[in-house]
Protein backbone atom coordinates (compact mmCIF):
# COMPACT_ATOMS: atom_id res chain seq x y z
CA UNK A 1 0.00 0.00 0.00
CA UNK A 2 1.32 3.16 -0.73
CA UNK A 3 2.91 5.46 1.98
CA UNK A 4 1.17 9.33 2.39
CA UNK A 5 2.53 12.17 1.06
CA UNK A 6 3.21 14.84 2.87
CA UNK A 7 3.62 18.68 1.96
CA UNK A 8 5.63 18.68 5.01
CA UNK A 9 8.07 16.55 3.33
CA UNK A 10 9.20 19.25 1.14
CA UNK A 11 11.06 22.35 2.28
CA UNK A 12 7.16 23.48 2.76
CA UNK A 13 7.26 28.03 3.36
CA UNK A 14 5.89 28.82 6.44
CA UNK A 15 2.35 31.44 5.74
CA UNK A 16 -0.25 32.79 8.05
CA UNK A 17 -3.04 30.54 8.08
CA UNK A 18 -5.94 33.16 8.23
CA UNK A 19 -4.62 33.38 4.97
CA UNK A 20 -6.40 30.37 3.86
CA UNK A 21 -10.16 31.17 4.02
CA UNK A 22 -9.18 34.24 1.71
CA UNK A 23 -7.77 31.71 -0.99
CA UNK A 24 -11.04 29.56 -0.92
CA UNK A 25 -13.13 31.52 -1.46
CA UNK A 26 -11.51 32.31 -4.93
CA UNK A 27 -11.26 28.31 -5.99
CA UNK A 28 -14.78 27.96 -7.34
CA UNK A 29 -14.31 30.95 -10.26
CA UNK A 30 -10.53 30.42 -10.36
CA UNK A 31 -11.29 26.82 -11.17
CA UNK A 32 -13.45 27.85 -14.06
CA UNK A 33 -11.33 29.98 -15.85
CA UNK A 34 -8.24 27.79 -15.51
CA UNK A 35 -10.79 24.93 -17.16
CA UNK A 36 -11.37 27.53 -20.24
CA UNK A 37 -8.06 28.65 -20.30
CA UNK A 38 -6.78 24.97 -21.00
CA UNK A 39 -9.91 24.51 -23.36
CA UNK A 40 -8.19 27.63 -25.48
CA UNK A 41 -4.40 27.31 -24.97
CA UNK A 42 -3.79 23.78 -25.52
CA UNK A 43 -4.96 22.14 -28.79
CA UNK A 44 -5.98 18.86 -28.01
CA UNK A 45 -7.97 20.06 -25.50
CA UNK A 46 -10.24 22.09 -27.87
CA UNK A 47 -13.41 19.80 -27.83
CA UNK A 48 -16.94 20.32 -26.05
CA UNK A 49 -16.39 19.81 -22.48
CA UNK A 50 -18.61 17.03 -21.91
CA UNK A 51 -18.86 13.35 -20.38
CA UNK A 52 -15.93 12.23 -18.79
CA UNK A 53 -13.61 14.51 -20.65
CA UNK A 54 -15.04 17.37 -19.43
CA UNK A 55 -15.43 15.80 -15.79
CA UNK A 56 -11.93 14.54 -15.36
CA UNK A 57 -10.53 17.74 -16.41
CA UNK A 58 -12.93 19.74 -14.05
CA UNK A 59 -12.01 17.07 -10.98
CA UNK A 60 -8.58 17.15 -11.60
CA UNK A 61 -8.45 20.89 -11.58
CA UNK A 62 -11.17 21.46 -8.33
CA UNK A 63 -9.00 19.07 -6.44
CA UNK A 64 -5.94 20.17 -7.37
CA UNK A 65 -6.58 23.79 -6.12
CA UNK A 66 -8.78 22.20 -2.84
CA UNK A 67 -5.51 20.91 -1.64
CA UNK A 68 -3.40 23.12 -2.49
CA UNK A 69 -5.45 25.57 -0.04
CA UNK A 70 -5.50 22.32 2.75
CA UNK A 71 -1.85 22.97 2.70
CA UNK A 72 -1.75 26.39 3.29
CA UNK A 73 -3.96 25.79 5.81
CA UNK A 74 -2.25 22.86 7.84
CA UNK A 75 0.97 21.92 5.80
CA UNK A 76 0.42 17.91 7.68
CA UNK A 77 -2.76 17.77 5.89
CA UNK A 78 -2.40 14.00 4.12
CA UNK A 79 -2.63 14.55 0.28
CA UNK A 80 -1.82 10.90 -0.69
CA UNK A 81 -5.75 10.67 -2.10
CA UNK A 82 -5.05 13.76 -4.77
CA UNK A 83 -1.41 12.35 -5.45
CA UNK A 84 -3.92 9.44 -6.34
CA UNK A 85 -5.67 11.36 -8.41
CA UNK A 86 -3.15 12.97 -10.13
CA UNK A 87 -1.38 9.80 -11.20
CA UNK A 88 -4.36 8.49 -12.59
CA UNK A 89 -5.09 11.40 -14.77
CA UNK A 90 -1.48 10.79 -16.08
CA UNK A 91 -2.24 7.56 -16.63
CA UNK A 92 -5.81 8.60 -18.51
CA UNK A 93 -3.94 10.95 -20.67
CA UNK A 94 -2.07 8.03 -21.67
CA UNK A 95 -4.50 6.18 -22.68
CA UNK A 96 -6.44 8.95 -24.63
CA UNK A 97 -3.54 9.14 -26.64
CA UNK A 98 -2.60 12.75 -25.80
CA UNK A 99 1.20 13.27 -25.73
CA UNK A 100 2.82 14.64 -22.36
CA UNK A 101 3.57 17.67 -23.77
CA UNK A 102 -0.33 18.77 -23.66
CA UNK A 103 -0.66 17.89 -20.30
CA UNK A 104 2.54 19.54 -19.18
CA UNK A 105 1.13 22.90 -20.87
CA UNK A 106 -2.08 22.49 -18.91
CA UNK A 107 -0.36 22.92 -15.56
CA UNK A 108 2.09 25.77 -17.06
CA UNK A 109 -1.30 27.50 -18.16
CA UNK A 110 -2.90 26.61 -14.43
CA UNK A 111 0.10 27.65 -12.60
CA UNK A 112 0.49 30.72 -14.06
CA UNK A 113 -3.46 31.81 -13.48
CA UNK A 114 -3.38 31.07 -10.38
CA UNK A 115 -0.61 32.72 -8.96
CA UNK A 116 -1.97 35.94 -10.75
CA UNK A 117 -5.49 35.35 -8.65
CA UNK A 118 -3.64 34.06 -5.79
CA UNK A 119 -1.29 36.98 -5.31
CA UNK A 120 -3.76 38.98 -5.64
CA UNK A 121 -6.05 37.97 -2.97
CA UNK A 122 -3.02 37.53 -0.58
CA UNK A 123 -2.04 40.90 -0.70
CA UNK A 124 -5.71 42.43 -0.28
CA UNK A 125 -5.70 40.42 2.77
CA UNK A 126 -2.83 42.45 4.25
CA UNK A 127 0.20 40.00 3.32
CA UNK A 128 3.31 41.40 3.02
CA UNK A 129 5.72 40.82 0.41
CA UNK A 130 7.47 38.19 2.08
CA UNK A 131 4.27 36.27 2.73
CA UNK A 132 3.40 36.50 -0.95
CA UNK A 133 6.77 35.70 -1.82
CA UNK A 134 6.55 32.79 0.35
CA UNK A 135 2.55 31.85 -1.40
CA UNK A 136 4.41 32.01 -4.82
CA UNK A 137 7.26 29.65 -3.50
CA UNK A 138 4.74 26.97 -1.61
CA UNK A 139 2.33 26.95 -5.01
CA UNK A 140 5.56 26.07 -7.83
CA UNK A 141 6.86 23.26 -4.87
CA UNK A 142 3.33 22.04 -5.05
CA UNK A 143 3.03 22.28 -8.51
CA UNK A 144 6.20 20.42 -9.36
CA UNK A 145 5.45 18.04 -7.43
CA UNK A 146 1.76 17.27 -9.01
CA UNK A 147 3.75 17.52 -12.15
CA UNK A 148 6.16 14.97 -11.26
CA UNK A 149 3.16 12.17 -10.30
CA UNK A 150 0.98 12.97 -13.22
CA UNK A 151 4.92 12.09 -15.48
CA UNK A 152 4.87 8.73 -12.93
CA UNK A 153 1.03 7.87 -14.05
CA UNK A 154 1.55 8.29 -17.68
CA UNK A 155 4.47 6.48 -17.53
CA UNK A 156 3.26 3.64 -15.53
CA UNK A 157 0.31 3.38 -17.94
CA UNK A 158 2.91 3.41 -20.90
CA UNK A 159 4.71 0.51 -19.15
CA UNK A 160 1.21 -1.37 -18.61
CA UNK A 161 0.32 -1.29 -22.27
CA UNK A 162 3.50 -1.92 -23.28
CA UNK A 163 3.77 -4.79 -21.07
CA UNK A 164 -0.01 -5.77 -22.36
CA UNK A 165 0.92 -5.76 -26.29
CA UNK A 166 3.94 -7.96 -25.54
CA UNK A 167 1.68 -10.53 -24.13
CA UNK A 168 -0.56 -10.34 -27.00
CA UNK A 169 2.08 -10.81 -29.32
CA UNK A 170 3.50 -13.37 -27.25
CA UNK A 171 0.24 -15.32 -27.64
CA UNK A 172 -0.35 -14.87 -31.17
CA UNK A 173 3.29 -16.49 -31.36
CA UNK A 174 2.10 -19.34 -28.90
CA UNK A 175 -1.06 -20.33 -31.33
CA UNK A 176 1.07 -19.73 -35.03
CA UNK A 177 3.46 -22.45 -33.52
CA UNK A 178 1.12 -24.68 -31.61
CA UNK A 179 1.02 -27.80 -33.13
CA UNK A 180 -1.94 -29.13 -33.74
CA UNK A 181 -1.89 -25.45 -35.02
CA UNK A 182 -5.87 -24.17 -33.62
CA UNK A 183 -7.27 -21.56 -36.42
CA UNK A 184 -9.89 -20.23 -34.86
CA UNK A 185 -7.35 -19.51 -31.29
CA UNK A 186 -5.18 -18.49 -33.82
CA UNK A 187 -6.74 -15.97 -35.75
CA UNK A 188 -8.35 -14.57 -32.42
CA UNK A 189 -4.71 -14.08 -31.24
CA UNK A 190 -3.44 -12.41 -33.96
CA UNK A 191 -6.23 -9.93 -34.11
CA UNK A 192 -6.01 -9.21 -30.39
CA UNK A 193 -2.07 -8.37 -31.00
CA UNK A 194 -3.25 -6.25 -34.13
CA UNK A 195 -0.44 -8.77 -36.36
CA UNK A 196 -2.15 -10.17 -39.77
CA UNK A 197 -0.78 -13.74 -40.20
CA UNK A 198 0.82 -14.10 -43.42
CA UNK A 199 0.56 -16.59 -45.99
CA UNK A 200 3.58 -18.03 -45.63
CA UNK A 201 6.64 -17.35 -42.97
CA UNK A 202 10.17 -18.17 -41.53
CA UNK A 203 10.82 -18.87 -38.13
CA UNK A 204 14.60 -17.84 -36.85
CA UNK A 205 15.75 -18.46 -33.00
CA UNK A 206 18.20 -16.67 -30.96
CA UNK A 207 18.83 -17.52 -27.40
CA UNK A 208 19.76 -13.94 -26.23
CA UNK A 209 16.79 -11.72 -25.30
CA UNK A 210 19.03 -8.53 -25.65
CA UNK A 211 19.95 -9.57 -29.22
CA UNK A 212 16.34 -10.30 -29.70
CA UNK A 213 15.49 -6.85 -28.74
CA UNK A 214 17.98 -5.82 -31.27
CA UNK A 215 16.52 -8.21 -34.33
CA UNK A 216 12.56 -6.29 -33.58
CA UNK A 217 13.98 -3.21 -33.74
CA UNK A 218 15.64 -3.06 -36.70
CA UNK A 219 12.69 -5.66 -38.70
CA UNK A 220 9.83 -3.64 -36.78
CA UNK A 221 6.04 -4.33 -35.93
CA UNK A 222 5.71 -6.78 -39.12
CA UNK A 223 8.56 -9.52 -37.21
CA UNK A 224 6.35 -11.34 -34.65
CA UNK A 225 9.16 -11.47 -31.72
CA UNK A 226 8.45 -13.52 -28.58
CA UNK A 227 9.89 -15.74 -25.75
CA UNK A 228 8.77 -19.59 -26.07
CA UNK A 229 9.82 -22.90 -25.04
CA UNK A 230 12.85 -22.64 -22.77
CA UNK A 231 13.62 -19.76 -20.61
CA UNK A 232 16.66 -19.27 -23.28
CA UNK A 233 14.40 -19.11 -26.72
CA UNK A 234 13.08 -16.19 -28.40
CA UNK A 235 11.37 -16.65 -31.29
CA UNK A 236 11.16 -14.67 -34.87
CA UNK A 237 8.84 -15.38 -37.14
CA UNK A 238 9.01 -13.39 -40.38
CA UNK A 239 6.50 -13.04 -42.71
CA UNK A 240 6.39 -13.08 -46.67
CA UNK A 241 10.53 -14.64 -46.79
CA UNK A 242 9.99 -15.62 -50.38
CA UNK A 243 9.64 -12.03 -51.46
CA UNK A 244 12.01 -9.77 -52.80
CA UNK A 245 14.94 -9.04 -50.08
CA UNK A 246 13.53 -10.51 -47.47
CA UNK A 247 15.09 -13.34 -46.40
CA UNK A 248 18.19 -10.93 -46.77
CA UNK A 249 16.91 -8.51 -44.45
CA UNK A 250 16.47 -11.34 -41.90
CA UNK A 251 19.77 -12.48 -42.20
CA UNK A 252 21.18 -9.15 -41.44
CA UNK A 253 19.03 -8.48 -38.78
CA UNK A 254 20.32 -11.41 -37.39
CA UNK A 255 23.71 -10.85 -37.96
CA UNK A 256 23.79 -7.29 -36.71
CA UNK A 257 22.56 -8.41 -33.13
CA UNK A 258 25.63 -9.88 -32.71
CA UNK A 259 24.39 -13.64 -31.13
CA UNK A 260 23.91 -16.99 -31.79
CA UNK A 261 20.71 -17.89 -34.43
CA UNK A 262 19.07 -20.75 -36.34
CA UNK A 263 16.82 -19.99 -39.69
CA UNK A 264 14.02 -22.17 -40.36
CA UNK A 265 12.79 -22.63 -44.01
CA UNK A 266 10.32 -20.55 -45.42
CA UNK A 267 6.57 -22.40 -44.88
CA UNK A 268 3.28 -21.97 -45.22
CA UNK A 269 1.55 -20.46 -41.85
CA UNK A 270 0.21 -23.62 -40.98
CA UNK A 271 3.76 -25.25 -40.88
CA UNK A 272 4.98 -22.39 -38.81
CA UNK A 273 6.06 -25.41 -36.20
CA UNK A 274 7.86 -27.37 -38.38
CA UNK A 275 10.28 -23.98 -39.41
CA UNK A 276 10.51 -23.41 -35.41
CA UNK A 277 11.88 -27.57 -35.40
CA UNK A 278 14.29 -27.16 -38.18
CA UNK A 279 15.39 -23.67 -36.80
CA UNK A 280 16.24 -24.76 -34.01
CA UNK A 281 18.00 -28.22 -34.98
CA UNK A 282 20.14 -25.22 -37.34
CA UNK A 283 20.93 -23.61 -33.70
CA UNK A 284 21.59 -26.63 -32.14
CA UNK A 285 23.96 -27.91 -34.85
CA UNK A 286 25.65 -24.57 -35.76
CA UNK A 287 26.66 -24.27 -31.70
CA UNK A 288 28.85 -27.19 -32.15
CA UNK A 289 31.06 -25.82 -34.40
CA UNK A 290 30.15 -28.32 -37.45
CA UNK A 291 28.00 -25.75 -39.79
CA UNK A 292 29.81 -22.54 -40.46
CA UNK A 293 29.34 -19.22 -39.00
CA UNK A 294 25.74 -17.78 -37.34
CA UNK A 295 23.44 -17.25 -38.65
CA UNK A 296 22.81 -21.13 -39.32
CA UNK A 297 20.00 -21.30 -42.47
CA UNK A 298 18.41 -24.73 -42.96
CA UNK A 299 17.98 -23.70 -46.45
CA UNK A 300 21.53 -23.93 -46.90
CA UNK A 301 22.84 -26.81 -44.41
CA UNK A 302 20.12 -29.56 -45.47
CA UNK A 303 21.86 -32.54 -45.32
CA UNK A 304 23.32 -31.73 -41.70
CA UNK A 305 20.36 -30.69 -40.68
CA UNK A 306 18.34 -34.08 -41.98
CA UNK A 307 21.00 -36.01 -40.10
CA UNK A 308 20.34 -34.06 -36.68
CA UNK A 309 17.36 -35.23 -36.90
CA UNK A 310 18.21 -39.18 -36.36
CA UNK A 311 20.95 -38.41 -34.02
CA UNK A 312 19.75 -41.37 -31.52
CA UNK A 313 19.52 -43.70 -34.68
CA UNK A 314 23.53 -42.37 -36.67
CA UNK A 315 24.91 -42.74 -33.31
CA UNK A 316 23.94 -46.40 -33.09
CA UNK A 317 24.45 -47.01 -36.75
CA UNK A 318 27.60 -45.56 -36.24
CA UNK A 319 28.90 -47.99 -32.83
CA UNK A 320 28.02 -50.70 -35.66
CA UNK A 321 29.71 -49.57 -38.45
CA UNK A 322 32.89 -48.12 -36.82
CA UNK A 323 33.54 -50.32 -34.50
CA UNK A 324 36.54 -51.74 -36.51
CA UNK A 325 38.19 -48.55 -35.84
CA UNK A 326 37.96 -48.72 -32.16
CA UNK A 327 41.05 -51.51 -32.12
CA UNK A 328 43.27 -48.72 -33.70
CA UNK A 329 45.61 -45.94 -31.72
CA UNK A 330 43.37 -42.73 -31.86
CA UNK A 331 45.73 -40.79 -33.97
CA UNK A 332 45.27 -43.51 -36.40
CA UNK A 333 41.53 -43.99 -36.66
CA UNK A 334 41.42 -40.23 -37.02
CA UNK A 335 43.59 -40.51 -39.99
CA UNK A 336 41.70 -43.72 -41.26
CA UNK A 337 38.66 -42.12 -40.76
CA UNK A 338 39.37 -38.96 -42.25
CA UNK A 339 40.84 -40.73 -45.64
CA UNK A 340 37.36 -43.07 -45.79
CA UNK A 341 34.87 -39.95 -46.07
CA UNK A 342 37.03 -38.68 -48.75
CA UNK A 343 37.56 -41.45 -50.43
CA UNK A 344 33.22 -41.88 -50.10
CA UNK A 345 32.82 -38.34 -51.50
CA UNK A 346 35.18 -38.80 -54.33
CA UNK A 347 33.68 -41.92 -55.65
CA UNK A 348 37.43 -43.49 -55.13
CA UNK A 349 39.18 -41.42 -57.31
CA UNK A 350 42.74 -41.36 -55.66
CA UNK A 351 43.83 -37.71 -56.94
CA UNK A 352 40.59 -35.92 -56.22
CA UNK A 353 41.18 -37.85 -52.74
CA UNK A 354 44.56 -36.74 -52.05
CA UNK A 355 43.73 -33.02 -52.98
CA UNK A 356 41.19 -33.13 -50.52
CA UNK A 357 43.72 -34.34 -47.80
CA UNK A 358 46.06 -32.67 -48.97
CA UNK A 359 48.58 -35.52 -49.00
CA UNK A 360 50.58 -37.58 -51.35
CA UNK A 361 48.22 -40.04 -53.60
CA UNK A 362 50.75 -42.83 -52.28
CA UNK A 363 49.50 -41.56 -48.72
CA UNK A 364 46.37 -42.12 -49.96
CA UNK A 365 47.21 -45.95 -51.46
CA UNK A 366 48.87 -46.90 -48.52
CA UNK A 367 45.73 -45.75 -46.12
CA UNK A 368 43.54 -47.21 -48.38
CA UNK A 369 45.43 -50.68 -47.73
CA UNK A 370 45.05 -50.44 -44.35
CA UNK A 371 41.31 -49.88 -44.88
CA UNK A 372 40.80 -52.48 -46.79
CA UNK A 373 42.77 -54.89 -44.23
CA UNK A 374 40.08 -53.37 -41.33
CA UNK A 375 37.14 -53.53 -43.46
CA UNK A 376 37.12 -56.38 -45.79
CA UNK A 377 34.81 -56.53 -48.74
CA UNK A 378 32.48 -53.72 -47.26
CA UNK A 379 34.22 -51.41 -49.28
CA UNK A 380 32.44 -53.28 -52.23
CA UNK A 381 29.35 -53.39 -51.12
CA UNK A 382 27.05 -49.80 -52.06
CA UNK A 383 25.21 -50.23 -49.33
CA UNK A 384 27.92 -51.00 -46.77
CA UNK A 385 29.66 -47.46 -48.06
CA UNK A 386 26.65 -45.67 -47.73
CA UNK A 387 25.91 -46.72 -44.18
CA UNK A 388 29.98 -46.08 -43.59
CA UNK A 389 29.23 -42.14 -45.31
CA UNK A 390 26.55 -41.62 -42.45
CA UNK A 391 28.48 -42.71 -39.62
CA UNK A 392 31.21 -40.64 -40.58
CA UNK A 393 29.11 -37.78 -41.14
CA UNK A 394 27.47 -38.02 -38.12
CA UNK A 395 31.25 -38.25 -36.23
CA UNK A 396 31.93 -34.35 -38.06
CA UNK A 397 28.50 -33.73 -36.38
CA UNK A 398 29.30 -34.79 -33.23
CA UNK A 399 27.41 -38.00 -32.67
CA UNK A 400 30.11 -39.95 -31.23
CA UNK A 401 29.97 -43.69 -30.68
CA UNK A 402 31.67 -44.39 -27.21
CA UNK A 403 35.14 -46.61 -27.96
CA UNK A 404 35.41 -50.11 -26.35
CA UNK A 405 37.24 -50.84 -23.78
CA UNK A 406 40.01 -53.49 -24.47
Amino acid sequence: METARRASDLPWPELPGELAPALRAELPTLSAEIVDAIVEAVPVYRRPLRGEFAAGIRVGVDQSLQRFVDLVQDPSADVTAMHAIVRRLGAAEQRAGRPLEALQSAYRVGTRLSWRRLGRVASAAGCGPDDVQRLAEALFLYIEDLAALTVEGYAGAQAEQAGERARRRRAAAHALLADPQDAAALTDAAQQAGWEVPERLAVAVVTDDAAARRVARALGPAALVAGYGTALDVVVIWPDPDGPGRAAELRRALEDADAPAGIGPAVKATEAHRSLRLARRCLRLGSRGVIGASPWSADEHRAEVALGAAEFELDELARARLAPFDELRPSASGRLQETLLAWLRADGHRPTVAEMLHVHPQTVRYRMTQLRELLGDALDDPDARFEFELALRARALGVQPERRRR
